[in-house]
């Protein structure tokens, strides 16, 4: 070989070399970087299986605050609901009972020489005959 042919054999490896050491580099890299993505890929499921355990919670507590409060809501309209005419009707027959005993009970006084008979307040127009569930 000629003096000028050595330089481009050396300048013919180095290049070769320089290319086989950028490969084996690569190759070194490559398995480490492959299990750095997959270790990654674990991350990132294991977090959206957390986050979407989270969403079904919260989910959940949700449901169930929306149902309890929806419970109370209804309680609170029935609670005050207004008073139909068989209650009135009901109310009614419930004080004329009430009248019906405290007259006898003022005619028992009244007979056993106990007291003066107690005077009721009642307007004019407005007796027993006026109260829902009276028929006189």
């Amino acid at each position: 070989m000629s003096e000028g042919d050595q330089p481009a054999d050396q300048h013919s490896g180095l290049p070769e070399a320089l290319r086989t050491a950028i490969e084996r580099t690569f190759a070194a890299t490559a398995g480490e970087t492959r299990e750095r993505a997959g270790d990654v890929l674990d991350e990132v499921t294991r977090r959206g299986h957390e986050a979407r355990q989270a969403v079904a919670r919260r989910g959940q507590e949700a449901r169930h605050a929306s149902s309890a409060a929806a419970s109370r809501v209804v309680k609170a309209v029935q609670d005050l609901r207004l008073a139909t005419g068989e209650d009135m009707s009901a109310l009614g027959e419930r004080l004329n009972a009430l009248e019906d005993r405290l007259a006898q009970l003022e005619r028992s006084l009244e007979e056993a020489g106990i007291g003066p008979r107690a005077k009721t307040l009642r307007r004019p127009g407005r007796g027993r005959a006026n109260l829902p569930g009276r028929g006189r």
